[in-house]
């Protein structure tokens, strides 16, 4: 059984645009916005009770990044991955395997069965 859903990532092409959307639908600004010119993604987190929604974009300076790279298949963004909390180990390893997902563990890994589910690593 899943847990707790802890994160979910949109891609999106035009952060500004993105945020002014979801500031108006949400009724709130971004608890947090992060700049990782070295992985090459800007991202605007907005937190809730129980899980975050995290609008990434990729940085024109950085365009071999993964998520770059995503936006060649999805030009308009979409789902980027989301990050969950499993409660047995079964479940764990039926998400690792999926084909449809990349799979990277979470820095909270090393104490839950945590799994990121996305194109970021």
């Amino acid at each position: 059984m899943i847990n707790s859903l802890d994160r979910i990532s949109v891609a999106t092409s035009d952060l500004e645009r993105s945020k002014k959307t979801f500031n108006d639908f949400f009724d709130s600004s971004p608890t947090f916005e992060v700049e990782e010119k070295n992985l090459g993604y800007k991202s605007l987190i907005y937190n809730f009770e129980n899980t975050r929604l995290e609008l990434i974009s990729h940085l024109e300076s950085k365009e071999n990044s993964e998520l770059s790279n995503f936006f060649i298949d999805n030009p308009n963004g979409g789902l980027y991955g989301f990050s969950l909390q499993c409660e047995n180990k079964e479940v764990f390893e039926k998400i690792k395997e999926s084909p449809s997902c990349l799979l990277y563990t979470s820095d909270a890994a090393d104490d839950l069965l945590c799994v990121d589910l996305g194109g970021r690593r």
